[in-house]
């Protein structure tokens, strides 16, 4: 026969529970401490991971707020600035172009023929006036190797002009209709 619950003396009931309850807690417990040790880690390398990844996204944000910070402000005039000896700054333009100067400091008459320029070596001021003229038969051009904008054309027998301002240095200068640079229209130009 099966013993009720109201046959077991009540202190004996008792035991039996305390008994089956710190079995259950101490097993629950150990299946917690595994399982508290994996989901530690486990938080561990999330905290890693999620930590990196804002570190990251903190460092890119920095960079390009930097990198806007000093970007160029879209014009294409290649500005720069350099530090004046009264601490302040002074701006300047790097250019391939040809000033326009305001004022010409020298005036040079250069002649063009087949297939060569007078005189050989052409000297020039920084701001100057060239005249190009054309004793040849033919169409003749004057154009300065690395300057983007600047050619100067005179028909058979005509004389152009024009006023340029160039950089102290040396430069070649040719003519670019086919065939009379290869037949020996180039010379040298001295900037001073």
């Amino acid at each position: 026969m099966a013993q009720g619950l109201s046959s077991i003396p009540f202190q004996s009931r008792v035991a039996q529970n305390c008994s089956m309850t710190e079995t259950h807690i101490s097993d629950a417990h150990t299946s917690t401490d595994t399982d508290d040790d994996e989901a530690g880690a486990g938080a561990k390398a999330g905290l890693f991971l999620g930590g990196a990844v804002i570190g990251l996204t903190v460092v890119v944000i920095i960079g390009l707020l930097v990198i806007t910070a000093f970007a160029p402000d879209g014009t294409n005039n290649e500005a720069a600035e350099s530090a004046s000896p009264d601490g302040g700054t002074e701006s300047f333009e790097l250019s391939t172009s040809i000033d326009t100067p305001s004022s010409v400091e020298v005036e040079v008459d250069i002649t063009a023929k087949e297939f060569a320029f007078d005189p050989e070596p052409i000297v020039l001021a920084t701001t100057s006036r060239v005249n190009l003229n054309n004793e040849g038969a033919v169409l003749h051009n004057f154009v300065i190797e690395g300057i983007d904008n600047f050619e100067l054309v005179a028909d058979a027998g005509q004389m152009e002009s024009a006023d340029i301002g160039l950089n102290a240095g040396e430069y070649v200068v040719y003519c670019s209709i086919p065939g009379h640079r290869a037949a020996g229209m180039e010379t040298d130009l001295i900037v001073e």
